[in-house]
């Protein structure tokens, strides 16, 4: 990772220094990438998360979904409707359920 890091703070200054670097762009499609992964949702069941949720499940990831009122998990679990969605009841908020 610092490796990465270190190689990106040499382009920055390669380029600040007026120098020209060829970059080849090779197109990865979500589905390709989000394919049979595990991804975790904080907020999962309602607006910014909810949406989130739905466009991984659709690019065929596993997701779980975490949140705080578990109604709201379960009215997400029955609209989607996939075996590929599960939930985890959790606040974030609260150090002491964490623990």
């Amino acid at each position: 990772m610092i490796k990465k890091i270190l190689n990106w703070f040499r382009f920055l200054r390669y380029i600040k220094r007026g120098g020209v670097y060829n970059v080849s762009l090779q197109t990865v499609s979500d589905s390709e990438l989000l394919k049979d992964k595990v991804c975790v949702v904080t907020g999962g069941s309602k607006g910014l998360g909810y949406a989130i949720v739905k466009r991984l499940l659709s690019a065929g990831s596993l997701v779980v979904a975490i949140g705080s009122d578990e109604k709201r998990l379960v009215e997400a679990k029955d609209r989607l409707n996939s075996d590929k969605f599960f939930y985890y009841c959790w606040d974030l908020t609260d150090i002491t359920d964490i623990e």
